[in-house]
């Protein structure tokens, strides 16, 4: 689920989890250390805003492209392993790039039937999806 969201949105779901770092899950690598580091929880949530936003301007390339996939992959990877335990670490990072992976295709199809067979504008249909990845992020964060 966590890698899911990432194919919607690639800094939310790192900015959800360092924001809710007290919580019961063990939190570990690259977040840990964001997490931890003065600034770091706000710097995540501003590019994750931040993301939100440049993503209405249609001058990001798409979520498809190679780039921005490895980017989704890497993060889903890095995040899902933060919150596992030590022991499920790898297993968690296999699985949240597959689930990056997987929501990234799901995502950008959507928002495409959205906009070529719903007749929406790019920017209205981004904005609900934007709904329902922060809608799914605060519901895991809930589920921890």
């Amino acid at each position: 689920g966590i890698g899911a969201v990432w194919g919607s949105r690639s800094l939310l779901v790192p900015a959800m989890i360092t924001n809710t770092a007290a919580g019961p899950w063990p939190l570990g690598g690259p977040l840990a250390a964001a997490a931890q580091m003065p600034g770091g929880r706000l710097a995540l949530a501003a590019m994750a805003a931040g993301e939100l936003l440049a993503d209405k301007s249609g001058r990001i390339p798409a979520r498809t492209d190679a780039v921005p996939l490895a980017g989704r992959l890497t993060t889903g990877a890095v995040s899902a392993a933060a919150c596992a335990r030590p022991g499920q670490r790898i297993p968690a990072a296999v699985a949240g790039a597959i689930g990056a992976l997987t929501g990234t295709y799901l995502f950008f199809h959507l928002r495409r039937l959205a906009t070529t067979r719903l007749g929406l504008s790019s920017a209205v249909a981004g904005t609900a999806e934007d709904a329902v990845a922060i809608g799914l992020g605060m519901a895991m964060m809930r589920c921890r």
